[in-house]
């Protein structure tokens, strides 16, 4: 008998990705099957999904690994060999995330670009472009930093020797570059008093 809720943890896990698959089938159908008319977007949103998917299966057996191996333990009771198995799954299900989170964001924003596009809309289609550069270098970092935050990979959890980069630096810094893009992208919108009145009417 372990102190955590597992199926609840599973269950959580299963119902929002599977509302996020049946919203992303209900837009894929929509662009491709009735308007016959799909966007980089929804390519990006398709990457995403799977990205999801992975990170789910990830999740699953993170929780599965570190149920058995330590979750809801005290730390320091937790054996050197289980120690390791829960550090590898924690580390397995990241990359995934970030993965997904990603192309989330390109998504957005390259349906942004799809909506500014015009001579009306210059100025908000450029910041567009500029901040889906930001993007693709913020993506790389997170999803390549989440890999190697240790040289060499192994040494994360403790095999070997090597070296990490600070972890709590690298963990608020991703964060906080989230936020600031997660900002960027929902400011986009709001941009001069008469780009709103327009894009009203496409």
């Amino acid at each position: 008998m372990v102190p955590h809720d597992v199926i609840s943890l599973l269950v959580t896990n299963i119902v929002f990705t599977s509302l996020a698959f049946f919203t992303v089938v209900a837009r894929l159908y929509t662009r491709f099957g009735i308007f016959k008319h799909a966007g980089v977007e929804d390519y990006f949103i398709s990457v995403s999904m799977a990205a999801f998917f992975g990170h789910l299966v990830g999740s699953t057996q993170q929780v599965r690994i570190e149920i058995r191996y330590g979750l809801g333990t005290p730390f320091n009771t937790i054996k050197p060999d289980s120690l390791t198995k829960f550090v590898k799954a924690l580390w397995a299900s990241v990359p995934a995330y970030y993965l997904a989170l990603l192309f989330v964001k390109l998504s957005i924003v390259c349906q942004y670009m799809r909506i500014f596009k015009g001579v009306i809309f210059q100025r908000t289609y450029k910041i567009c472009k500029i901040l889906l550069g930001v993007l693709a270098v913020y993506g790389c970092w997170t999803v390549f930093g989440s890999i190697f935050q240790c040289i060499p990979v192994q040494f994360f959890w403790g095999v070997g020797e090597g070296s990490c980069m600070n972890r709590l630096a690298f963990g608020f810094a991703n964060a906080a570059l989230n936020i600031a893009t997660d900002i960027l992208i929902f400011a986009i919108p709001n941009g001069p008093a008469r780009e709103p009145w327009y894009l009203g009417s496409v």
